[in-house]
């Protein structure tokens, strides 16, 4: 049984932050908050303070978020954290993060990326793709690569400034040319979401989707805000 002395959850812990400030995490721990919702990820090796925060505070801040109807991804091998909308079932409810939307290029090379990172994995290297093999990639998906070569490679770098701008993709030693794929991508597509997207990867490769549509991206984490 609780002492008499500790502090419930709901008390304010802290001194207020400002004039009418009523909110009970301390100030660390709402930027840990803020940094989730902003999204798209909270990296230990970029943010080690903030993480160090999550570690000792992962229960305030994640009854925090339960009350927006998010949930907490954190794998603390990869140091890698990130705030997605609770299932709620038939339960209705403001969705608080943006849904984005992946078009088929993105697709295409998110399921060659998820593959290679999982070949890596197991021979225990990093995950690297050079911009030249992006480009062989797409290539065959994309029906500006045989009428219009600048186009075509316009398609290309709008992929890969997507996919860098999501994290997905992280440049080596600041290259234009050489990216690691980011282990992150092994937690944002479970097996379901994987599952959707081959289907319309092979819809799309087998003519049965038209070429402008977009494919949906059930991902919760990337670049979807409050």
């Amino acid at each position: 049984m609780p002492s008499m002395t500790e502090t419930p959850n709901f008390i304010q812990t802290s001194s207020p932050l400002f004039e009418g400030d009523t909110g009970t995490l301390r100030a660390e721990e709402r930027q840990l908050l803020v940094t989730l919702l902003r999204g798209p990820y909270l990296l230990r090796s970029e943010k080690p303070n903030l993480w160090n925060t999550l570690v000792n505070s992962r229960e305030r801040v994640v009854s925090r978020l339960n009350d927006l109807f998010l949930g907490l991804v954190m794998d603390s091998d990869l140091g890698i954290a990130f705030c997605r909308q609770a299932d709620l079932g038939e339960m209705q409810a403001v969705p608080l993060l943006r849904r984005v939307t992946l078009r088929f290029l993105d697709s295409v090379l998110l399921l060659e990326m998820r593959d290679r990172l999982l070949d890596a994995e197991a021979t225990a290297e990093r995950a690297l793709i050079s911009a030249d093999n992006i480009e062989e990639i797409l290539r065959g998906f994309d029906p500006t690569s045989r009428t219009n070569e600048k186009l075509f490679k316009n398609h290309v770098n709008a992929v890969i400034a997507r996919l860098l701008r999501r994290k997905l993709l992280i440049r080596v030693n600041d290259s234009v040319r050489l990216f690691e794929i980011s282990m992150v991508l092994r937690l944002i597509f479970n097996a379901e979401e994987v599952a959707a997207l081959k289907a319309a990867y092979e819809a799309k490769r087998l003519g049965l989707a038209d070429s402008d549509e977009d494919v949906p991206d059930d991902d919760e984490t990337d670049e979807e805000t409050a």
